[in-house]
């Protein structure tokens, strides 16, 4: 008898858990209408010089120290191309094209105030491909932050790279609706569910292109700058398979992101070690050294202008 209580007090969970947790996408709970199939691909053409974000987590506030440097030193940007971290900072300045603005909004934002992690998507690990943290409050920021609801619309033109995990291919969103595909970019494995998009299942760009230099080049811009965040993984002795698993993260991250920078005309790359990718606690420090090593490139990136008769912009902030 008291074996049949317990198996029913735990199907009885299992189903509440089940039925209680059934999966509604980000998107569609805040009402974005997401298009079947990928929009219509517009050319973008005449690019001058394409910047290049690298993914890397809360590191990614090293980008808007470069943009604010490049920024007060009339370097023009004509394109973005972005991965994680180096997608939502990019999808931001696209719009405001102010770096002082996104430095704002991202200064006094908590990780918590965009990693909703959900009772109901850890569960769901047990029986689906998930991860603990929906990405429910990161689209809901971009939504409710960013005047522009689709990638077309914002001033500065821009794409956010995401991979395809079913093919392994990167999938790279030059227009649709912008929260979703931020998401898509930024959804890390194992800690993000996986996004649901356009008939895909998309993951973290930086799976295969954390620093997607390959992708900007497809625009034949005449100058590639590429901001690479990624730092060598702490040593030491492991605290477990999760620590194994993030470890292991940060290793081929930081691999890839040097192979894939060094194909850009210049790599600003910040000396962000110690830092993690969930780090928020130190802005202000990864700001500075963001800042310390665009200062650091400004020089060659005006050579480089010169020589390629690009000029830099009159509404120079310096």
């Amino acid at each position: 008898m008291f074996k049949q209580k317990i198996i029913l007090i735990f199907t009885s969970l299992t189903l509440f858990f089940y039925t209680g947790c059934t999966h509604v996408p980000a998107s569609q709970q805040l009402g974005i209408v997401l298009p079947e199939y990928p929009p219509e691909k517009l050319p973008v053409k005449n690019i001058d010089v394409a910047l290049v974000l690298g993914g890397g987590g809360a590191r990614g506030f090293a980008h808007v120290a470069v943009l604010e440097t490049l920024e007060k030193e009339g370097i023009p940007i004509d394109l973005i191309v972005g991965t994680s971290a180096g997608a939502a900072v990019g999808a931001l300045y696209g719009s405001f094209v102010d770096a002082q603005k996104v430095k704002d909004l991202l200064l006094n934002l908590s990780k918590w105030d965009i990693l909703d992690l959900s009772l109901c998507s850890t569960f769901r690990m047990c029986y689906d491909a998930s991860g603990p943290i929906s990405g429910y409050t990161l689209e809901k920021f971009f939504l409710e932050t960013i005047p522009e609801a689709h990638i077309e619309h914002l001033k500065i033109p821009f794409a956010a790279v995401a991979v395809d995990i079913e093919t392994g291919l990167p999938f790279v969103m030059k227009y649709g609706p912008i929260a979703p595909a931020v998401h898509a970019s930024s959804a890390i494995p194992p800690f993000f569910a996986p996004v649901k998009l356009y008939g895909k299942t998309l993951v973290d760009g930086g799976v295969s292109l954390p620093v997607p230099v390959s992708v900007a080049k497809e625009y034949n811009p005449k100058l590639t700058i590429a901001v690479n965040i990624s730092a060598p993984a702490e040593g030491g002795c492991l605290k477990g398979c999760v620590d194994l698993s993030y470890r292991s993260l940060l290793i081929s991250y930081y691999v890839l992101s040097n192979i894939q920078a060094a194909s850009a005309d210049i790599v600003i790359h910040p000396e962000l070690r110690g830092f993690g990718l969930f780090d928020d606690r130190s802005k202000q420090e990864i700001y500075q050294r963001g800042q310390q090593a665009a200062q650091a490139a400004i020089p060659s990136i005006k050579e480089k202008l010169s020589a390629l008769g690009i000029p830099l912009r009159a509404n120079s902030k310096k």
